[in-house]
Formats: C-alpha cells, sequence, structure tokens
C-alpha cells in the first residue's frame, strides 16, 4: 500500500502559556523557562514577566557586573508612543520613555511631551526591589505597576536597559540594550505584548505576530511580516533576528516551509538556545530562500532536532545574506516528517489526496497547478477549472498552487 506523506502537513500547534512565579532573591533560576526578549545566544540578555501586579526584569552578563548602586536602569515606555514620554534624539528615536528606573528610584518623565528634555520627577512612596546574583552576574528588578498612574501600562508596551558592566567606573552607561546603531532610522526599546510558547510536538506554526524580533525591524506590518531589509544598507541584514519560545516536546526530525517574498534569493539560518543559560544548543546549515515577487510557500530540507534533548528553547531566525534581497518572513512551519494524511486541505482551496495509485488534485477557486519531479522536471500541468489526475511512483515530488492572489509550493513523498 503506497502511502503519501504531505511535508506541507500543519496538524494544530499545542499552545500553552507562559506562567511562572519569579522572586526577588538573587536566585535566577526561577527564570529559567521564562522567553528571551532580547536576541538569543548573545550576551548580555534580558528577560522580563508583568505577572501579580508587578513588572520584573532580570538581566545577565557573561562576566561579574560593576559594583555601585546602579547596575542596570530601566527605561519603560509604557503605551508604544514615541509622542509620549521622552523621545531621545540619538538612542531609541521611535519609544517614548514615561519611565526611569535608577537603583531602587523610580522616575516619571516630566518634560514636554516627545521632546528629548532629562526631566523627571520622583514617584515618591514607591521604590523598585532589586536584588544581584551571588555570583554578580545577574541582577533581578520589579517596580509595582499601581506606581505607574501619570501614563499607564498599556497591554503592549516596551523596555530598554542601561547596564554598568566590569568596565564602568563613572559616568554614562557602559552599554544599552539594545544597543545604538545608526544605520537603523527606526531604533525602538524591545516590544513587549501577548505571545505565546509554542509546543512542538507533530507540529508547530511560528508566524511574525508571535516572535520576539529586533528591536530595529521596520514594524509598520508586523502584524503580517517580519521585514528582515530594515537598515540604511544591506549589510546590516545580518543583524536582524527574530525568536520563538518552543517546549519541544517531541524530539524528532522535522520538515520545514517558509512563507516569504523577497526581490533576490539568500540565506537565513535557524538555531536552538536554551531559555535557562542562554548557550545555542544546535545551529543548523544554512538556508537557501528563493526570490518570489508575492508572499509564497516553500519546502525546504528537514531539521533534525532527534538529538536534542526534551525542553524550553529559543527557536531563532536570523538572516544571513549581506546583499540585497528585500526578506519578508510571513510564517515558519515545521512537521514532522513521516506524518501522513490520506487527503490533505490547503487553505480551503486545494485538495490533495492519493486514490488507486493516483494523485488527485481538486481546487475551490482557479488555479493552476504543476507537478514537478524533485529535481524541477514538469511532469504534469492543468489550467484553471481543469481536473488533476497522476499515477505516482515511490519517491519524492513538488507540487506548485497558483491563484491570482497566491502562489503555494509543496513537497509530497510517496513510498
Amino acid at each position: 500500500m503506497k502511502k503519501i506523506f504531505f511535508t506541507a502537513l500543519f496538524l494544530s500547534s499545542m499552545l500553552c502559556s507562559i506562567n511562572a512565579q519569579v522572586t526577588i532573591d538573587g536566585n535566577t533560576s526561577d527564570w529559567d523557562k521564562i522567553p528571551i526578549l532580547s536576541e538569543p545566544g548573545v550576551f548580555p540578555f534580558a528577560k522580563t514577566i508583568n505577572e501579580n501586579g508587578k513588572l520584573f526584569f532580570m538581566f545577565k552578563l557573561d562576566a561579574p557586573l560593576a559594583s555601585g548602586w546602579n547596575i542596570i536602569d530601566i527605561y519603560l515606555d509604557a503605551d508604544l508612543k514615541a509622542t509620549t514620554g521622552m523621545k531621545s534624539d540619538w538612542l531609541y528615536t521611535h519609544s517614548g520613555i514615561d519611565y526611569l528606573v535608577q537603583g531602587s528610584d523610580i522616575f516619571e518623565y516630566s518634560g514636554a511631551p516627545g521632546t528629548n528634555a532629562w526631566s523627571w520627577k520622583s514617584i515618591t512612596g514607591n521604590n523598585a526591589e532589586r536584588q544581584v546574583s551571588v555570583d554578580n552576574k545577574s541582577i533581578e528588578l520589579s517596580l509595582p505597576v499601581t506606581a505607574l498612574k501619570s501614563k499607564s501600562l498599556e497591554s503592549s508596551y516596551s523596555v530598554a536597559i542601561p547596564y554598568y558592566n566590569s568596565t564602568w567606573t563613572t559616568g554614562d552607561p557602559s552599554g544599552y540594550l539594545p544597543a545604538n546603531d545608526w544605520n537603523f532610522s527606526e531604533r525602538k526599546a524591545f516590544t513587549v505584548k501577548a505571545r505565546t510558547e509554542l509546543r512542538l510536538g507533530a507540529s508547530a506554526e511560528f508566524t511574525a505576530p508571535n516572535a520576539y524580533y529586533h528591536s530595529f525591524m521596520k514594524d509598520a506590518n508586523i502584524a503580517q511580516y517580519l521585514d528582515f531589509q530594515s537598515g540604511a544598507y544591506s549589510s546590516d541584514n545580518p543583524k536582524h533576528w527574530a525568536s520563538w519560545a518552543l517546549d519541544l516536546s517531541d524530539p524528532a526530525k522535522y520538515d520545514m516551509q517558509m512563507i516569504s517574498s523577497a526581490t533576490a534569493s539568500g540565506k537565513i539560518e535557524l538555531s536552538l538556545v536554551n531559555r535557562a543559560d542562554n548557550k545555542i544548543v544546535k545551529t543548523f546549515s544554512e538556508i537557501w530562500y528563493p526570490a518570489n515577487a508575492s508572499m509564497t510557500t516553500n519546502s525546504y530540507a528537514s531539521l533534525d532536532l532527534s538529538d536534542v534533548p526534551a525542553g524550553k528553547y529559543m527557536l531563532k531566525l536570523r538572516h544571513t545574506s549581506d546583499w540585497d534581497s528585500g526578506l519578508k518572513v510571513e510564517k515558519i512551519s515545521l512537521s514532522k516528517t513521516g506524518t501522513g494524511l490520506a487527503e490533505q486541505n490547503y487553505d480551503s482551496n486545494a485538495i490533495l489526496r492519493i486514490e488507486d495509485g493516483m494523485l488527485h488534485i481538486s481546487t475551490q477557486e482557479s488555479t493552476e497547478v504543476k507537478l514537478l519531479s524533485i529535481e524541477g522536471k514538469l511532469l504534469q500541468e492543468a489550467g484553471p477549472d481543469q481536473a488533476f489526475l497522476f499515477p505516482l511512483k515511490n519517491g519524492s515530488y513538488i507540487v506548485s498552487l497558483i491563484t491570482n492572489t497566491k502562489k503555494q509550493i509543496h513537497k509530497i513523498t510517496v513510498q
């Protein structure tokens, strides 16, 4: 009996909320399962969580922190608007910093909204709680949400962290997270919003709205796609990253698809980063993506996760090409290799099934269908409103489905 395996198979992803009980005690192990807000695999890194009426922050360096009362500051843009709060003319030009935390002191911006005046008013009667870890590499900090009265904390907000590392002696902070980069015009603090941890068992879909991403990425269309060429020069492309909180519950080999558009072909790289220690667990071979004038579904080589322990990770996507390709990514989908169905429905339009050794394709809208060998040789095609039947031998094939609005490419394997 022949079996057909659709590598574009999308079973329902198991979504699980990210819950944690954090205490400010200098022990950062209670942060191990919380997603990394900044770029995974890179130090310093930061995490944050809003629970029980408090905003919690954890910041970690790979070397001991400087001594002194500062250690880190917190910039908080409570409403994701550059027209309120302090709008820096050199650092975060697209964020309005409404609150500043220095040490245990909390301040609200008292200058004219949307200006660069360094003008702050102490929020009396409220203090941030903080604690340095025993190894002096991490700091935990929390502040009561009730203290943020002049500008309410919205469901989506952003944070940035000026920090003082081991080289600091006096004056301005040693560095900023995210770091300033003049090659990006839309410089923002890290966006904090509702995101969901994805459990990867049979399959999972990693979408643009659910991603943690390069904070200087153009985000006008972030609900639709991630813009991986947001710098002034294409040489800035490798600075772009996106990541997703992943619960790897069933280590296995997974077939990959990506919905993307690009003006030219280029390369991306996927890696897994351990949430507990921010160390890169596995980096996969670079993947070439094709030029697509519009958002197109393409299939790629499988990712072998069978040698990775089950656990909590960040799946990180980097754009490694430094030439002009205009990459925009809508979604990455992973499905366990070898998952089979007798019938598969794509976007409520095309239905693929195998019956009596024949591949049947039926569509609900005008669709151009092509069947190609894995090497790209055209085997059969059918125009709009034509029936499609093709005898299948064991092997792999590519199915191309083109409508007036969308192009999809799917890989199928018959054995």
